[in-house]
C-alpha cells in the first residue's frame, strides 16, 4: 500500500500484471511558488556582436591600409 493512493492490481502470472496507482489525497498537486531563474542571454549575444563588429573593422581597416 502506498499512503494516499489507491491501488488497482489487474492481471495474472501468466500475462503479467498491471499497477495503477490513484491519488485519493486532498488538494491534489501544489505548483510551484517561483520560477525558475532562467540566463538571460542578450548581454552574451551583444558582446558577441561586438566582438564580430571589432573584427570586421579591423579586417576592413588593414584591408585598406594594405591597398
Amino acid at each position: 500500500e502506498v499512503p494516499e493512493y489507491e491501488t488497482e492490481i489487474e492481471g495474472d502470472m501468466v500475462d503479467g500484471f498491471t499497477v495503477i496507482n490513484f491519488h485519493s489525497g486532498t488538494g491534489g498537486d501544489v505548483p510551484p511558488t517561483d520560477n525558475p531563474q532562467t540566463g538571460d542571454n542578450v548581454f552574451t549575444y551583444m558582446f558577441m556582436l561586438l566582438i564580430g563588429l571589432l573584427g570586421l573593422f579591423k579586417y576592413t581597416y588593414s584591408y585598406v591600409k594594405n591597398n
